[in-house]
């Protein structure tokens, strides 16, 4: 039962965040399956968040907003998707495989020949 209550609870928690998201100011037509990427506005311009195409990343030190809040991919439901959480647990998947064959360096090898690709020449 207490599983079920935590579950309702993330669903109320997920439909808020959903809003909050669709409110956020934006001068273009988000589509479903758009990536679109969340700024807090700077207090100077009347705070709130805003939606862009733009990345942290595309725009470097010269970011017009206050704090990045996170990517999110608009689904079909016109719910988001988060998408900063999806990748740091892959680049976390990433990093323990790359760990593991560092510590075994035939584990690629074996895995070739399991595969029937023994001489990949």
């Amino acid at each position: 039962m207490l599983a079920l209550k935590d579950r309702a609870v993330e669903v109320l928690e997920e439909a808020k965040r959903d809003a909050e998201l669709h409110q956020a100011a934006c001068n273009m037509v988000k589509k479903p399956g758009g990536i679109y990427y969340f700024y807090e506005k700077s207090s100077a311009s009347g705070g709130g968040m805003v939606a862009s195409i733009i990345s942290p990343q595309e725009w470097g030190e010269s970011c017009p907003h206050s704090a990045y809040v996170g990517a999110f991919q608009l689904q079909t439901d016109h719910s988001w998707r988060p998408l900063d959480v999806e990748r740091s647990e892959r680049v976390n998947e990433v990093e323990a495989i790359v760990q593991k064959m560092r510590e075994h360096p035939s584990l690629p090898n074996a895995i070739l020949d399991v595969c029937g690709n023994k001489d990949p020449q």
